[in-house]
């Protein structure tokens, strides 16, 4: 990709310059062109700008403004000091300008050792780019020597806080303790207790009453539904049926399979003899 050619350093206070926007003002924003070409040709020759020919013309279409607006412009300029005639003719046309200000607009710092060139036989002076402090990123990482101490330590940082389970256990207390001795008494083993039995105990607490929860847990080892006893009378079903075994415990009747099967047959009889009732009602007036 083809590098353009810059034969100046414009300042970067050139915007900040007052006299500047007074000029730009005065001829529009279009004469900035016509000064920046100028400190084009004061910096191809160190602040010399020699005039040969239709210099005017050649001006003009450069910046692409007319020669009359162009003659206002430098004479603004002349007038204003940016630009001093060094040179002129004997009948006064300028021949050489210069202007006072280029070293305020070809701000260089100057730095002990040049780069040279490649290929070029010259030394290119630098020009100075800010710098700004860039931080040192911390090299100090731990990392777990291998996957079971990577899993340690992931197990131990999602893990809930002891704060936070003590309170849990110590609620639940009483009810685990009656489920446990009622489960040892049918299955001849403890339970096990972990912590989805012990979100399960607790949200179980939310649906009866505390104080009757121990009692129903105990109720339900006794609970003889082939769903309870497939699934070893886990404690997601004593979550799942926690106010049907309450009504149970309370009235002292279990529902069975077969019971549910004899209501639902009741009921089904029960809808179709009102069923018969209503459409003989119609038929009959």
């Amino acid at each position: 990709m083809p590098v353009p050619k810059r034969y100046f350093h414009v300042s970067q206070e050139l915007n900040h310059d007052p006299e500047l926007w007074e000029f730009t003002s005065e001829f529009g924003d279009r004469s900035l062109r016509t000064w920046l070409q100028i400190l084009v040709y004061l910096d191809r020759s160190a602040n010399q700008w020699r005039t040969s020919g239709d210099w005017l013309a050649t001006l003009s279409r450069t910046v692409r403004q007319s020669s009359a607006n162009l003659s206002r412009q430098i004479g603004w300029l002349v007038a204003k000091q940016w630009l001093v005639i060094r040179e002129s003719s004997a009948d006064g046309s300028p021949l050489v300008f210069e202007a006072p200000k280029w070293a305020e607009y070809n701000k260089r710092q100057e730095h002990k050792r040049n780069n040279s060139v490649p290929d070029s036989g010259t030394k290119k002076e630098r020009i100075d780019i800010p710098s700004f402090p860039t931080p040192t990123p911390s090299l100090s990482y731990s990392f777990p020597k291998n996957k079971k101490e990577e899993e340690k330590i992931r197990i131990k940082s999602s893990a809930t806080p002891v704060g936070e389970r003590e309170p849990v256990v110590s609620r639940t207390g009483p009810t685990w303790d009656a489920y446990a001795q009622a489960y040892r008494n049918r299955y001849g083993a403890d339970p096990l207790r972990n912590a989805k039995t012990n979100g399960q105990l607790s949200n179980f607490l939310k649906r009866v009453p505390i104080e009757e929860a121990p009692l129903i847990a105990a109720f339900y080892l006794t609970h003889n539904k082939p769903m309870y006893v497939s699934a070893r009378h886990s404690t997601d079903f004593l979550l799942r049926d926690a106010e049907g075994l309450r009504t149970e415990w309370v009235t002292g009747v279990k529902a069975t399979t077969g019971e549910a099967r004899n209501a639902e047959q009741r009921d089904n009889v029960s809808e179709q003899y009102k069923r018969v009732m209503a459409s003989m009602e119609v038929k009959h007036g």
